[in-house]
């Protein structure tokens, strides 16, 4: 979904994703090189302000890189997943069955990249979020399609 974005508002696109006409071994290489900056950022920063789960290691890292290559493992698996398929705001949406979980990824995104699309900062929405989750707000989406 961050590629796309890239593409629909800063008009930018790496040519090793999906998007940018790469092919699935290339943008394999791009989301590999994304969680490890998440793991290294996750295992600098101290307790009290991680990004990651406890659990979260080297091994994870290659299962969720694998997974992306292979999609799931089930006939019941809808495979949207998959490192070859370009994953749209909508597909998440329906996904997780919530309109707020782009934005929850974009804030992710934001932790580890350090800037939004069109060079935002995510400060104030990931306060905002934050709110929203301890019920001292209510969720607006807003439909940026």
């Amino acid at each position: 979904m961050r590629i796309e974005d890239e593409y629909k508002f800063d008009g930018d696109v790496d040519e090793d994703t999906i998007l940018g006409g790469g092919t699935p071994a290339t943008a394999l290489g791009v989301f590999r090189e994304f969680l490890e900056a998440m793991t290294r950022l996750g295992t600098a920063r101290p307790v009290d302000k991680k990004i990651l789960p406890e659990w979260w290691n080297a091994e994870k890292l290659n299962e969720c890189v694998k997974f992306a290559r292979d999609g799931g493992n089930t006939m019941s698996e809808d495979n949207w997943s998959r490192i070859a398929l370009l994953v749209e705001k909508h597909d998440v949406q329906e996904h997780y069955k919530d309109m707020t979980m782009p934005m929850q990824l974009r804030m992710f995104s934001y932790e580890v990249d350090g800037a939004l699309i069109m060079g935002q900062s995510g400060s104030q929405m990931r306060a905002d979020m934050i709110d929203v989750e301890r019920g001292n707000a209510h969720a607006m989406v807003i439909n940026m399609a």
